[in-house]
């Protein structure tokens, strides 16, 4: 009697065996046998607040503060940038220095405060929140005049500070940015098509983001009056031999150090190393890039970039469990491999008003032996649905064929837009252990073409079940 309550304590053990799914685990994405994939794309925001403490945080269509899903592309040098006239902070307008006696709410650019002789001063906001003025030219002789302002010590220590877009320059235009003493004599920096770079130059054509600051001291003094350079009383902007038009989002001449655009890593000695220089000037048009966000000056901190473009990845690695699933089949016909492992993954670029993206595409490193893989595939637009209900996938499995190398799966990225990736390939008992952090969190995910038997009918399971113990029934019942 024993025998037989043994005999069928056994038939029903190895029955619920035989019908149970296949364990799926939790992903160890820190294993070298795990086969992940990542999305990376150049994320630009439309707004990046310089206190927040993430550089991954952007704000949300609802207006609150979220976070990319991603980490920084670290194989990037100078991850972030940004144009100098995108920076929006109070620091950029406040010349002449307030207080709370005199010219308390004075600024450089006010359009207000300007006095002209044929040219035009306007307000501007290049970007929301970015205070600006245009300053144009109708004909070579205009000028305009900022005077609201006096400084009678330290006149060689300060610097004469410009962050400017060129908009337009004339065939044969010179604009002459000149910080003038009260009896005439002054100091010229030059914006010219013509002219070689030198240390007088702001630019040499148009173009946005330009960057110039310049200690009085050290620039050249032309003579109008004593010769002497003392008791600064305005900055003259002269339109010498043409037209032009600029927007400035900076100015000031009463500083004594210059502003900090952040730090960045060059080679500057031609060792093949990496040295840290900070960022003060800006003289060719286009972007600034830099290491770090936190090396923007005090001046900033408070402030906001716009339009801040930086390298991200979103690596299956950061996904949450309803996205990450692995299930392993017994790798019957290859006697070198314990288990067929099957990873699958969904990934998406967040869609937000703040966001944009270039340059997206989907990539996986080789991570295997090209003879390990048995299908590695990819499905767009799979939004919510389960893993084993896509049909639509598209085989790569041809390119995994050299180990260690990056593998482009797709560029047609678009936002918002989820695809999935299926990858099907050959492990040890040794590796299924370390590609399996966690226990079971769910049942097998459908994966034609396995042989594995969870792939088999119920009744077709049952019958193969009792079939294999049969013989063993006998000497027990």
């Amino acid at each position: 009697m024993r025998r037989s309550v043994a005999a069928f304590g056994l038939i029903a053990l190895v029955l619920l065996s035989a019908v149970a799914p296949a364990a799926t685990a939790q992903v160890n994405d820190g294993s070298d046998y795990t086969q992940g994939a990542y999305l990376e794309a150049d994320v630009t925001k439309d707004v990046h607040q310089l206190s927040w403490s993430s550089s991954l945080s952007y704000e949300a269509d609802d207006g609150s503060q979220s976070e990319l899903n991603g980490v920084l592309n670290d194989s990037v040098n100078n991850t972030f940038e940004y144009e100098a006239t995108d920076l929006e902070a109070a620091a950029l307008g406040e010349f002449p220095r307030k207080d709370s006696e005199e010219n308390n709410s004075a600024s450089g650019l006010d359009a207000s405060e300007w006095t002209t002789s044929g040219s035009s001063v306007s307000d501007s906001e290049p970007a929301a929140g970015v205070e600006a003025i245009d300053v144009s030219a109708s004909a070579a002789g205009d000028s305009a005049a900022y005077s609201n302002f006096t400084i009678s010590s330290d006149e060689p220590n300060r610097y004469l500070q410009l962050v400017l877009d060129v908009n337009s320059l004339g065939s044969g235009t010179e604009v002459q940015v000149e910080v003038v003493d009260s009896d005439g004599d002054y100091k010229t920096a030059r914006i010219n098509g013509s002219a070689s770079m030198a240390e007088d130059v702001i630019a040499t054509g148009t173009g946005e983001g330009y960057v110039f600051q310049r200690q009085l001291g050290k620039m050249d003094t032309n003579t109008a009056g004593d010769g002497t350079f003392d008791n600064i009383e305005k900055v003259r902007i002269q339109f010498v031999g043409g037209t032009a038009d600029l927007t400035i989002t900076g100015m000031n001449v009463e500083k004594m150090s210059t502003w900090s655009f952040g730090e960045r890593k060059v080679d500057t000695d031609d060792d093949d190393s990496l040295e840290t220089e900070t960022v003060t000037e800006h003289k060719e048009t286009g972007t600034i890039a830099i290491d770090d966000l936190s090396t923007l000056g005090d001046a900033f901190s408070e402030g906001a970039i716009h339009d801040l473009t930086m390298p991200v990845k979103f690596r299956t690695a950061d996904l949450g469990a309803s996205d990450a699933q692995v299930n392993f089949t017994d790798a019957d016909g290859y006697p070198s491999f314990s288990d067929r492992v099957s990873l699958y993954y969904r990934l998406e670029l967040p869609s937000a008003y703040d966001l944009s993206y270039s340059n997206a595409e989907l990539v996986a490193e080789t991570e295997l032996p090209s003879n390990r893989y048995l299908a590695v595939e990819t499905a767009e637009g799979v939004s919510d649905t389960e893993f084993d209900e896509i049909s639509s996938w598209s085989d790569a499995t041809s390119q995994f064929d050299n180990e260690g190398d990056s593998v482009e799966l797709d560029n047609t990225i678009q936002p918002g837009q989820e695809i999935a990736i299926h990858a099907k390939y050959l492990v040890t008992g040794d590796e299924r252990s370390a590609i399996e952090s966690a226990g079971v969190v769910g049942g097998p995910i459908g994966d034609s073409g396995d042989g594995g038997i969870e792939n088999l009918p119920v009744i077709g399971v049952i019958v193969t079940a009792i079939a294999g113990v049969i013989g063993r029934l006998k000497g027990l019942i």
